[in-house]
This record gives structure tokens, C-alpha cells and sequence, in this order.
């Protein structure tokens, strides 16, 4: 999408104004030295001494660049290091993740003490970078770019995460960053690989002495530049061990060298690749340069010919075994992220009763998502998909060039900026887990049916849902197909704000009378209204409509209620980020994004009650896992009785929450319950939730101390270990310490500048204990509540699919997180808003690594907005979008 450009002019008397504000996150950062010109502030940080500060947690989007290889603007002589400043906590982690393809253009990350020693370090040529600290303390943060042997730059996240949200992360800080400086482990290609693609040949033959087999090319290159064999054979095919030189002076002709020798592309390398190296340098211990020239000689070879890889040699140490499965925390990496919505419906402790059970089940449940359909490949969706089908009939609009077929893949094109709403969907249902990749869904036990009946507009038909609900329920449908196994849930995370249309209505009580539990979002519009009906088709008789909580467990502003509301569950709130992640509280599932054109897998957030309905489907998978003869009819009385929620609001059913929050545990209990001979899983106490951020403005939050399962268990005391917090008792059982606690930030006990982390110890009568672990963050001034760089607005004409721009404008400078907007379009015009950032100054907004927004909001249908008259309040949410954050904007 094009960045402002001048409209044409118009008479001032056929023009209307359009004016807003634009959200983002206290946590919200950015780079001070973007290639953005319009960027507020810019000031270089590419040293030690310039450090830039950044608050605690953090998400700052930032970019790097090589010299001269980018659009014109702030940065073209180049910029290959951003350095940032934060006082760091133990168990704290440092995420690094970038929208570049890594063989191209590598990111990395690294930690630096005040000693000026590089102590955590993460160099993989992968997109995703991390570091887990050890000792709390401050640290210089850098991020640096590698040029992988193509020219060009990258935007990037940098997450600084509270202990009790970290993701799982290999990498810690300690002693050279746990590698061996000086020594990098080599592999050579098998012989008949040759030099590869790109290689310039005559060039390969000079330096190599005449032959351009790998055999001969790639240690030889490495001999040639000063780096000494130590271990091994150095023949194709297996592992060598290499050396640098020891004297400084030599490693650097070393890194010269290499850097002339190169023949990662035709084009003749004269330096090395930039990486953290040159700017930082001289301010760095001997021990610490002498580790940055290993990384930097490892980066350079593995961009030779005949080169597997090349890679700094790492310490090991003895590790317990790791079991196949268990309880959460999972070693997932994004589970960090996962962890507040999945613990807000006690999914942990659903875990533990499930991992108990003897034996395993007769057959896994499948719940059929009718949505945008699926990214089949992601990984985390992999062994995880049934036979799905594509009810989409129009070729022309339908994405994928065709018409009804029984492929269910996501066609939606770059052009339409998708968010892959139905992998999302998919993946909090059902992603699996437990294997170290990605997340996990809240039923990895369950299958995915991936119906496709929205368009990549995000538009579909009553017609197409209906027929798509009738096929998940094994019944006659407009495809003439019928799956091999019948659904046992449907998700429905769509809707009109319309009554429940008829063929929707007969289609969801033909899938309950054929034992099919049918499940629907209630609907997003609250916030834009004020209140809202529940939209169809949560509101068919028969179908089970979701609400949205946001990460405090209260309804979310947009969350649509009524008579129709059944339950609630997990759906985010993105304006703000309290959970210790430094990103904004949305929902973290599967996801896309497009590099060079190619769709490839990665994760995301999203908020809505879209977000919140796949909770609901997969607690309900994991009970019919348990015992698959449980009928919806059941179902609607366990929900009714209070054993599948906990209760919010007023006491019983309300219209803002229906029965409540859906609770995992209490569902796994009532289907073992159901059973002929149910085990008896033991319960425990657990705290809701087991980690929260007060962050720079929150003055408290609430703390659940709750039973789950069958326990007498008891709290017989509660300390905390810092000033920065206090512990109130609000409503709880004076016998049994259960019930709710309110947490109140005590900022004047620190100092500013400065991010604490309490935590708060809870005993047991059964002697068992543990932990909440909470943030406090006390920010100096000269850190605003939120900025996100220059923000550009502009207005796209409603009627053109290629959504030309007809107005821009530049947002005001943020304040306190909000940017203001005053936008000129022609009257009598039916647009559209949209809202970004364009840190690399390409002309182009709402790419992947970009701070994006538009009304109402992103991943919905967007709206048009007449023009005939001035129009105001036009807010909406501004987020990173893409899988280089994983924070896409708002849907459902």
C-alpha cells in the first residue's frame, strides 16, 4: 500500500475532513535512527555511548540497512547496528525478530555488560533471535545486520519479556556468551556439490588453483585467509575445527581476506559483512572483540563456496533428560506469549489431569473451522489437518482463481494484506505442542477441518456457511461430498450484525441433531456502538456464542453481548500490554506473511471474539477426547449448571458474560465425570494469573486464588519480596485464603529509570509452593507512554480493488500513546482508512515488519467510510504487523 502522496487538488468546498487517534501500546519503542526523514527525534544509536533507552518490557520496531543498498532517506550512507540501553531482570528475555529473508539479509543479537564484555549472543541464520538472562543488571542491547551475499535492509521487533511471560530461549547469559572464541566448527559440501549457485566460477578456479569442486573450495579459502586447522579431517562431508589468528591485528587482515575471497555472489565483497564489529568495537573488552571476529569469520566462510556451514564452537554441559510430553509451561517458544490467555481458562491445569490419565483415547476429536481456510504447511498445523473442502464459487473473487474443490488453502494474495484469519483460528485450536516448535493450540490432541468460505476481501455468503456447516456434520451439502468422519465441533469465528439467516439456522440444528456442538464469536462492534446485539450466527438457536475477555478477565471493549451469550473466553485487548510480554495483549496463534512474494509460516496476534470462539471449540474438543458419546444437548446443561465456566459479573448468566469464562479444568473434570468409571485426577490451588504486568501506568491488578479439580488445599501464607508491590486482601475466605487479591504498584520505592520484578511466594497446607511473578516499571520522562515513529494516514477509494490513494496525511506527534489525525478527502466519496509506518522509507505502508492499523480494524472486513459530510471519532488500534512481531491487528 502506498506511504502519502499528494492528492489532486480539489476545490476546498467539495472536501470533508476525517479525524481520530491512533492507539499503540505504553511498551511501544522505536528506533531512533529509521530511514524515515518524517521520524521524530532521530538520532543515531549505533555505539555503546549512544545507547538509546527503551522501557521495560519493551516492543521497539526499528531498521537496519546496508550503505548505499536502500530507498533514499535518513540512512542511506547505511545502518548495520542499533544499540539499546535497559536495566535487565533474571529470567528476563531479549527477542530479536526480522522480516528479511536471513540468507540474504541476517539479523543477530547480542548482549553487552557495562564492562563493555559481550555476555548473551544469538547468531543463527534464522529470522528469529533470543537470549535468556541470567543475572539481572544493565546491559547495552545491539542488534546488527549481516549482509548474507544480497544488498538491501530489514525492519525488526526487539521484545524485552518479564520473567513470567519469557518464551522458552536456548540461548543464556554468561561467560563469552557461552561460545569458545577463536574456534569455529566447519563442514564442507560432499565433492559433487560443487560451488553453487551465484558462484562467479573463473573467480572460484584463481583462488581455489584451478578446481571448482567444494572439496577444494572451501577450506582451502579458509587456509588461504590465515585460519588454522585444528580437529579433523577437513575432507567433504564431515566436520572440521577451525582457528583464527590469536593477535588482533592478524584477525582483522584475516577478516579481509575473507571478505575479498568471498564468493557467496558474482559480486566481489572489498569488507567484511558489517555485523556488530566496526562501531562498537572499540569500546569492547580484548575478549569481546576477540569474539565478535569469530562470529564474524564464522558468518564470512559460511558464505563461501563448498561451505555446509560454519558456525562459532559452543560450550555443552550435561542436561536432565527431556520427556516427551508434559505439563504446562510447555518448550514451545511461543508459549511465552500464549501463556495469559491459556492460563486465564486454567488450560494448565486441564493439562495435568489429562497427563494422568492412563492409556490413550480411542480417537482424536476433529473440529471443523469454517473461515479463510488454512496455511497447511505451517509447521505447528502439520499432522494436524483432515480432508477439508473450498465452498467459494467465484472464480473472480475467490483468490485462488477457481471454484468449489477440495482444497481449503488460504489464496488470499499479498495484495490484500491477509492475516490468514482461518490458520489463526485453526491454530488456538489445535496447533501442536510439545515439540519445541512454535506454540500449541488449547486441544493439540484435536484435528483440524479446514472449510473455506471467506474470500480474501474476508467476505463470504450465508449460503456457502451453511453448506460448509452441513459437510462438517457429514450431511448432504452443495459439494456432493461427505467427509470420511464427521465433525465433532464447528467454529464459527465470522458473522453479519444481522438476525440469524434461515439456512445458517436450519444448518446448525440439523450439525446438533447429527451430535455436532456448534460454536460462534458473538461479534465485535460493542466498541464502535457503545452496545452491541450478539451477530449471527451466534445468535441461531442451537449455536454456542463467545464473548471476549481481555487479559484482565474483564469483557473486552468490543465484545458483543445479550440474551444470546453463552460464555465467554480469552479474545485480548491490543491498546494495551500488560502481561510482561512488551507486546501488545493479543491473542498468539498460527499465521503467514509474504517474503519476495513467497507465503511463508509464522505466528501472529489478533484480538476479537474470532480469537475467543476457538477457546471454546477446543475446551469442548478435549472433553468429547474424553468420552465422544457427550451430546451438545449435555453440553448446553454442564454450561447451564456453572461446571464448564467460572462465573463473572453477576452472579449466574448476564448478557456482558454469559455463563462466564470458559474454564478448561472444570470441562476435563465434568467429561471424566460423565464417564461410567471416572479416575479421580488430583486437584491443586492455582493463582489466575501466575504472572502480570503493572507496567509504567497501572496503579493494581486482581490475583485469583482458586481450586481446580479435587483438593482440600488450602493457602497458609503469601509474601513478596520487594517494596515495589503490596498484597491486599479483597474477597477472600478468611478459613481458606481462596479467592481474590489485589496487587497495588508502590512505584515510589524505586528508582526511576528503573523495572523491578517481584514476586509473590504462596505456601500451601499441603506444603507444596509457588510462585506469581509480577512487573513494576517506573519510567523517566524522557520515555513516552508508547511512540512508534512518524505515522502516515491516508484514505484509499472504496471502489478500487487496487485501493489507490486519494488522501494522506502525517499523524500528530504521539502523546501518551495516542497520535491525533486530521485527514482532507473529497467529499462524496465512499474510503477507506488505513494507518502505518514506513521505517525503511520505501513508499509503502502496511508491509511485514511495519507498525499497521485501519478502521475499525485490521483482519475485519474494512470499512467505508461515506464522505459526504466531515466524519470523526475514526479510532483504531496501530500494531507491528507480520510475523516479525507476531502483532497483526484486530479481528475476529
Amino acid at each position: 500500500m502506498p506511504a502519502p502522496a499528494p492528492a489532486s487538488p480539489v476545490p476546498a468546498a467539495s472536501m470533508s475532513t476525517i479525524t481520530g487517534t491512533l492507539r499503540v501500546s505504553e511498551t511501544a519503542a522505536v528506533d531512533s535512527d529509521t530511514n524515515d526523514s518524517n521520524q521524530p527525534g532521530w538520532r543515531r544509536n549505533d555505539t555503546l555511548a549512544t545507547a538509546q533507552a527503551v522501557p521495560n518490557p519493551a516492543l521497539v520496531v526499528g531498521y537496519l540497512a546496508m550503505p548505499g543498498e536502500v530507498p533514499d532517506g535518513a540512512v542511506a550512507i547505511g545502518d548495520t547496528i542499533d544499540v539499546f540501553e535497559a536495566n535487565l531482570g533474571a529470567g528476563q528475555v531479549v527477542e530479536l525478530e526480522f522480516a528479511a529473508d536471513p540468507a540474504r539479509i541476517d539479523l543477530d543479537l547480542a548482549l553487552v555488560d557495562d564492562a563493555g564484555d559481550i555476555v548473551g549472543l544469538s547468531v543463527g541464520v534464522n529470522r528469529y533471535e533470543c537470549v535468556r538472562v541470567t543475572t539481572a543488571g544493565r546491559y547495552r542491547i545491539a542488534a546488527a545486520l549481516y549482509e548474507a551475499g544480497s544488498a538491501g535492509g530489514s525492519t525488526y521487533q526487539l521484545r524485552l519479556v518479564s520473567p513470567g511471560a519469557a518464551p522458552s530461549c536456548p540461548n543464556a547469559t554468561a561467560a563469552d556468551a557461552g561460545y569458545l572464541p577463536g574456534e569455529i566448527v566447519v563442514r564442507e559440501r560432499d565433492a559433487d556439490v560443487g560451488v553453487g549457485v551465484g558462484v562467479d566460477t573463473a573467480r572460484a578456479k584463481a583462488i581455489t588453483g584451478g578446481a571448482t569442486g567444494a572439496s577444494s573450495g572451501g577450506l582451502a579459502l579458509a587456509r588461504n585467509a590465515g585460519l588454522a586447522l585444528i580437529r579433523g579431517s577437513g575432507q567433504p562431508g564431515s566436520n572440521a575445527l577451525l582457528r583464527i589468528p590469536t593477535d588482533a591485528t592478524a584477525r582483522l587482515k584475516s577478516l579481509a581476506r575473507l571478505a575479498t575471497l568471498s564468493l557467496a555472489t558474482s559480486k566481489a565483497a572489498t569488507t567484511a559483512p558489517a555485523g556488530f564489529g566496526a562501531s562498537i568495537r572499540p569500546e569492547l573488552t580484548t575478549a569481546a572483540r576477540h569474539l565478535l571476529d569469530t562470529v564474524a569469520s564464522a558468518k564470512q566462510l559460511a558464505r563461501t563456496p563448498g561451505i555446509a556451514f560454519a558456525v562459532p564452537n559452543q560450550r555443552v554441559q550435561a542436561m536432565a533428560d527431556i520427556p516427551l510430553v508434559g505439563a504446562l509451561p510447555s518448550d514451545d517458544p511461543e508459549y511465552g506469549r500464549q501463556r495469559w490467555h491459556y492460563e486465564q481458562i486454567s488450560l494448565p491445569a486441564a493439562m495435568d489431569v489429562l497427563a494422568q490419565l492412563p492409556g490413550t483415547q480411542p480417537q482424536r476429536p476433529v473440529v471443523a473451522v469454517i473461515d479463510t481456510g488454512i496455511v497447511a504447511d505451517h509447521p505447528d498445523l502439520v499432522g494436524q489437518i483432515v480432508a477439508g473442502y473450498d465452498f467459494l464459487d467465484d472464480p473472480g473473487t475467490s483468490g485462488d482463481g477457481d471454484g468449489m474443490d477440495p482444497d481449503p488453502d488460504d489464496a488470499s494474495p499479498e495484495s490484500s494484506a491477509p492475516v490468514f484469519h482461518g490458520t489463526h483460528v485453526a491454530g488456538t485450536v489445535a496447533a501442536s505442542g510439545f515439540n519445541a516448535i512454535g506454540g500449541l493450540g488449547v486441544a493439540p490432541m484435536a484435528r483440524i477441518m479446514p472449510l473455506r468460505v471467506l474470500a480474501p476481501t474476508g467476505g463470504g455468503s450465508s449460503f456457502d456457511v451453511a453448506e460448509a456447516i452441513r459437510f462438517a456434520a457429514g450431511l448432504a451439502n452443495v459439494s456432493g461430498i461427505l467427509p470420511a468422519t464427521r465433525a465433532d465441533v464447528v467454529n464459527l469465528s465470522l458473522g453479519a450484525n444481522a438476525a440469524c439467516a434461515d439456512p445458517i439456522r436450519q444448518a446448525v440444528l440439523d450439525a446438533r441433531a447429527s451430535g455436532v456442538v456448534v460454536v460462534a464469536s458473538a461479534g465485535n462492534t460493542r466498541g464502535s456502538y457503545g452496545t452491541a446485539p450478539v451477530s449471527s450466527p451466534g445468535n441461531c438457536p442451537g449455536a454456542i456464542a463467545v464473548g471476549a475477555t481481555d487479559a484482565r478477565r474483564l469483557v473486552a471493549y468490543y465484545s458483543n453481548g445479550g440474551p444470546e451469550l453463552a460464555v465467554s473466553a480469552p479474545g485480548g485487548d491490543m491498546t494495551v500490554s500488560t502481561t510482561g510480554t512488551g507486546a501488545p495483549d493479543g491473542v498468539r496463534s498460527t499465521a503467514a506473511q509474504f517474503d519476495l512474494g513467497v507465503r511463508v509460516p509464522t505466528y501472529t496476534a489478533l484480538q476479537g471474539t474470532s480469537m475467543a470462539a476457538p477457546h471454546v471449540a477446543g475446551v469442548i474438543a478435549m472433553m468429547r477426547w474424553i468420552n465422544p458419546a457427550l451430546t451438545p444437548g449435555q453440553i448446553d446443561v454442564l454450561l447451564a449448571n456453572g461446571a464448564l465456566t467460572d462465573d463473572l459479573g453477576t452472579p449466574g448468566r448476564d448478557n456482558i458474560h454469559g455463563w462466564g469464562l470458559v474454564n478448561a479444568r472444570k470441562a476435563v473434570d465434568a467429561a471424566l465425570a460423565s464417564l461410567t468409571e471416572p479416575p479421580s485426577p488430583l486437584g491443586r490451588i492455582e493463582a489466575l494469573p501466575s504472572a502480570l504486568s503493572l507496567g509504567a501506568t497501572r496503579a493494581e491488578a486482581e490475583l485469583e486464588l482458586q481450586r481446580v479439580g479435587n483438593t482440600d488445599e488450602t493457602v497458609t501464607s503469601i509474601a513478596w519480596n520487594s517494596p515495589a508491590i503490596e498484597v491486599i486482601a479483597d474477597q477472600v475466605d478468611s478459613a481458606t485464603g481462596l479467592g481474590r487479591y489485589r496487587i497495588r504498584a508502590r512505584r515510589e520505592a524505586i528508582a526511576e529509570g528503573t523495572t523491578v520484578f517481584p514476586t509473590i511466594d504462596i505456601g500451601t497446607s499441603s506444603g507444596r509452593g509457588f510462585v506469581v511473578q509480577v512487573t513494576v516499571e517506573r519510567r523517566v520522562a524522557s520515555i513516552g507512554l508508547g511512540e512508534v515513529g512518524a505515522v502516515y494516514v491516508i484514505a484509499v477509494d472504496a471502489n478500487d480493488p487496487a485501493r489507490a490513494t486519494i488522501a494522506a496525511t502525517l499523524a500528530d506527534p504521539p502523546v501518551d500513546g495516542h497520535y491525533g489525525y486530521r485527514l482532507s478527502v473529497p467529499a462524496g466519496r465512499q474510503v477507506r482508512v488505513y494507518a502505518g509506518t514506513d521505517l525503511d522509507n520505501d513508499t509503502q505502508i502496511c508491509v511485514a515488519g511495519e507498525v499497521c492499523g485501519a478502521y475499525p480494524s485490521m483482519g475485519d472486513t474494512i470499512e467505508a467510510i461515506d464522505t459526504s459530510g466531515d466524519v470523526h471519532a475514526i479510532d483504531f488500534l496501530l500494531a507491528p504487523l507480520g510475523g516479525a512481531s507476531g502483532v497483526a491487528g484486530i479481528d475476529r
